[in-house]
């Protein structure tokens, strides 16, 4: 009972690790240091742990048959301590970069999510044959879901990206911050739509605008680009601090994208779509919803231009 309550906790602390990495930066944890400082140390103390019973490392029954505690019961414990703390610091930190508010609380609530543990632990410590540890845990754990269901309620049901609400907040947090320099936006519609559902039917419909949200999140994989699903067939990209010529890149990255998509011709139909794209530096955009209207105009200028070379190659 003992190993597997402590084996627990080190398989908790690698998931806490491996999802706390993503909601921060937005991605997983690179392969190489994921293994070197986290799959290895772990392995290390797993050996330890299963080894107990012939070392007492971690504990021995003594002749009476008490537990005790072995000469790494501590070390390991300030280990695990240490690996939570440093989350918690990745988190402050990051919490500083984040401009919208929601962002904010999350960095919040990751960076508090070792106190109640860390609590339970010093109590745990003194209170000698209490384990106040797991329920500390648990409390800490149920914040983190509360937190979860709230953040679902910005996220889009079928592409998993933001919502409109939230893309809303997020430049008005953004451009009324006055901590960006420069703030691009790309407006973008997907061609065709309205044939794909005509003649595959809704559900493939719907299994486009999955697969367009899906290139977008590997084209703008920067934890800076904020994706949104505006509504729809549209969606907008938003990125902070961009220079006219990063946005324009941006747009050949995802028109390429496109094409390799196209070529390996995994679906029946075609992915293209429509750009637009405004900067909060251009002349005459003052607001959010200056900026919105202008690349929604870029966008259906470049939708027309489109529709018309669709037309005469038709005809």
């Amino acid at each position: 009972d003992n190993m597997t309550y402590l084996a627990a906790q080190i398989f908790t602390l690698l998931a806490w690790l491996r999802y706390a990495y993503f909601r921060l930066f937005g991605k997983r944890m690179p392969r190489k240091t994921e293994v070197l400082a986290v799959l290895i140390p772990m392995c290390l103390i797993l050996v330890c742990i299963v080894s107990t019973p012939l070392t007492g490392w971690c504990f021995y029954l003594d002749a009476e048959n008490y537990y005790h505690r072995g000469i790494l019961s501590m070390p390991l414990s300030l280990l695990v301590l240490g690996y939570l703390l440093s989350v918690s610091c990745a988190a402050l930190i990051r919490r500083k970069k984040e401009v919208l508010e929601e962002r904010k609380r999350e960095c919040l609530v990751l960076a508090f999510f070792v106190v109640p543990p860390f609590l339970g632990g010093i109590l745990q410590t003194f209170l000698y044959g209490c384990s106040i540890l797991y329920p500390t845990a648990t409390l800490s754990i149920l914040l983190i879901y509360i937190n979860v269901e709230n953040l679902a309620i910005s996220l889009d049901p079928l592409t998993g990206l933001n919502n409109r609400g939230r893309l809303d907040r997020y430049l008005h947090s953004t451009l009324e911050s006055g901590q960006e320099k420069n703030v691009s936006l790309i407006m973008m519609d997907l061609n065709n739509f309205k044939a794909i559902n005509d003649l595959y039917g809704h559900e493939v419909g719907d299994e486009a605008l999955i697969r367009l949200a899906n290139l977008l999140k590997n084209t703008f994989s920067r934890p800076s680009a904020f994706l949104s699903r505006y509504g729809g067939d549209e969606f907008v990209v938003v990125l902070t601090d961009s220079e006219e010529f990063a946005a324009g890149r941006a747009m050949d990255n995802m028109r390429q994208a496109l094409e390799d998509f196209n070529a390996s011709r995994a679906v029946p139909y075609r992915l293209s779509v429509s750009m637009g794209r405004a900067a909060s530096s251009d002349p005459g955009i003052d607001s959010v919803s200056g900026l919105l209207k202008k690349a929604d105009e870029q966008m259906y200028l470049e939708k027309r231009t489109y529709h018309h070379v669709e037309n005469e190659n038709a005809s």
